[in-house]
């Protein structure tokens, strides 16, 4: 992979251990393949030497060598044949064999580690991607690289995959293989060989013209035959009320008349493609039979050396050699054409990120009074607006609740209160101060997110209610868990509070583990938290537990934000941010934005109005 752009991917990665091994069974298997078709021209050789000598009723004797071309001499004494011919035949038999199933471990090998290489630089991609993002949080934010993110995951890298699996398993082999069998080639006859090359080179020639042409009128075809079904559907819902307009015989004439159309276009898009044109299966056979008649001519010569044994080598050489230049040519393409996603992992990998660590930041403990968005603008990783000159207030001891109507836009503010997302214009202040004069780590430390995971990780409950943070005798976890109505559900694990949990825990209700993400904010003391809400449908009882929870915050002089899936979250908010284009569309309570605002009455038909489908994003 020499191209300036595939360049700049690799100097980013570290590739794998399997690289090396492709290059070697890949080359071997390059190599043996010449060597495979050497033994089979001598055996031919050996075998028409057994037929001679049968044929004049006398048996024939094992000759001294068996030539294939000009460098090539096969010395019989080492096969031990002790002059017999069948043992000699044996013997290159046995011969060819292992040779088969040595290319057979070195094309498995090279496959394999051909597949492990992309899959290994697809990690390595994805590991890389991973850093960048947290590294480029500060200043892009999450929401900001979440279209871009996508894409590199689910198309960039998966094709940069496929385009190095494939890559590997043609080269070096296939050009190894081909540039071998051409040398072989030449060794038997140059001129038939440089003939031959020059015939497949106006096949290809014409192939790629007829390609071309063919390209360009498919679109074309495609549209005809889209406007003739659509004529065609036409005639069949209205021939009846067309029979008052004019004879029906005229209905029937262009009905027909679009039905030819039709066809034609059908029969025309599906045919089998450039290689099965008459044009071209008539110029493959003119210039078959016409290399055929040429080695003819020259095998039937009386002051030819050619035997039968090297004319197999000669036209095996050259049509593997042929296969395997279309192959490297194929795959050649298909490489450049994966280099826009290759250009785009590059740039994204190769974006530079500000030093703060040598910036004097100031660290402060907790927020005592509000954080002031100040017509903030943030935009995502393409240059297109998340935000725009948005303000707002958010105090401590009280409840905000973000009603968006894109979600991401929702996620975008909230995570501009973490601190993630550098505004492009505006500014934001945590008690006065700007967001920019403070450090990150401080907003970690005196900030919490709770979602409908929890989120757990690996550990037990208490471990969890913990996190990171050392434990305090003082704080007794289950008044905590009492108060956020979390208690009956850690008491009915197994150990309780020592139940060791995972991530992916289904022993508790997503309600049940949210309240936990809820009760981390109080056993941390966190004066800002940011609660992602889960989104099931639960009973009443259950979802004004979980409100009971967030209200028990509330009380303990805690900022609240919420991203609300429920109703009754909304009715109990202190303030509403309604966002919608970009921009806060209304600030205020559930009623007043009721009686106000007609995008919050929209938002609020839509996600809670019984008669209308909810769908699953």
């Amino acid at each position: 992979m020499h191209s300036q752009v595939w360049q700049r991917l690799v100097r980013q990665l570290k590739m794998s251990e399997h690289h090396w091994a492709v290059w070697v069974f890949g080359t071997l298997a390059g190599v043996l393949i010449p060597i495979l078709l050497l033994f089979c021209g001598a055996l031919i050789q050996l075998l028409l030497i057994g037929q001679h000598g049968l044929a004049q009723g006398s048996a024939s004797l094992m000759p001294d060598h068996l030539r294939v071309g000009r460098f090539f001499e096969l010395d019989t004494a080492w096969l031990n044949a002790a002059g017999s011919i069948l043992r000699g035949v044996l013997g290159i038999v046995a011969l060819i064999i292992i040779l088969i199933a040595l290319e057979c471990i070195a094309l498995l090998t090279c496959y394999r580690s051909a597949l492990h290489t992309s899959l290994e630089i697809a990690v390595e991609l994805q590991r890389k991607i991973f850093g960048k993002s947290s590294a480029l949080a500060l200043e892009q934010g999450l929401s900001g690289q979440q279209d871009a993110m996508q894409e590199m995951l689910s198309v960039q890298v998966p094709t940069v995959r496929e385009s190095v699996s494939q890559w590997f398993r043609v080269f070096p082999r296939h050009l190894v293989q081909a540039v071998l069998l051409l040398g072989l080639a030449a060794s038997v006859h140059i001129w038939i060989t440089v003939l031959a090359f020059v015939c497949a080179l106006v096949v290809w020639m014409l192939h790629s013209n007829l390609e071309s042409a063919r390209r360009k009128k498919r679109p074309v075809l495609f549209e005809r035959a889209r406007a003739a079904s659509e004529q065609l559907s036409y005639l069949c819902s209205t021939a009846p009320l067309l029979a008052f307009v004019h004879d029906q015989e005229d209905t029937k004439l262009s009905y027909e008349s679009q039905l030819s159309s039709f066809r034609q276009s059908q029969f025309q898009l599906a045919d089998g493609g450039t290689w099965k044109s008459p044009t071209m299966l008539f110029t493959c056979a003119v210039l078959s039979a016409f290399l055929i008649v040429v080695v003819s001519i020259r095998f039937l010569d009386e002051s030819s050396d050619l035997h039968a044994g090297e004319i197999f080598v000669l036209g095996s050489s050259i049509v593997l050699s042929i296969l395997s230049l279309l192959r490297f040519e194929k795959t050649f393409r298909r490489y450049k054409i994966a280099e826009p996603a290759v250009d785009r992992l590059a740039s994204y990998l190769e974006q530079s990120t500000a030093d703060t660590r040598r910036q004097k930041r100031m660290e402060p403990k907790s927020i005592l009074q509000s954080i002031v968005l100040d017509h903030v603008t943030i935009k995502n990783s393409s240059g297109q607006k998340l935000l725009e000159d948005l303000s707002a207030t958010i105090r401590l001891g009280q409840l905000t609740a973000i009603v968006a109507s894109q979600s991401v836009q929702a996620n975008a503010f909230a995570e501009l209160i973490f601190g993630f997302g550098r505004p492009a214009s505006g500014r934001i202040l945590f008690d006065g101060v700007d967001s920019t004069d403070i450090d990150q780590s401080a907003i970690r430390n005196f900030s919490l997110w709770a979602a409908a995971p929890g989120p757990l990780v690996h550990g037990s409950i208490e471990d969890n209610l913990w996190s990171v943070g050392v434990p305090d005798a003082t704080v007794d976890l289950m008044t905590i868990a009492k108060r956020m109505r979390v208690y009956e559900a850690i008491q009915n694990l197994p150990d309780g509070l020592s139940t060791l949990v995972t991530p992916n825990e289904d022993r508790l209700a997503p309600d049940s583990l949210f309240r936990i993400g809820l009760a981390r904010g109080l056993v941390k003391k966190r004066c800002l938290i940011i609660a992602q809400e889960p989104s099931v449908q639960v009973k009443l009882t259950t979802e004004s537990e979980t409100l009971s929870a967030i209200l028990q915050l509330k009380d303990e002089k805690t900022m609240i934000v919420v991203l609300p899936q429920r109703l009754s979250t909304l009715r109990a908010a202190d303030q509403i941010i309604v966002i919608h284009d970009h921009k806060v569309a209304g600030i205020g309570t559930h009623s007043q934005l009721l009686e106000e605002s007609e995008i919050y009455r929209h938002l609020n038909y839509m996600q809670f109005s019984p008669f209308v489908e909810k769908r699953q994003g």
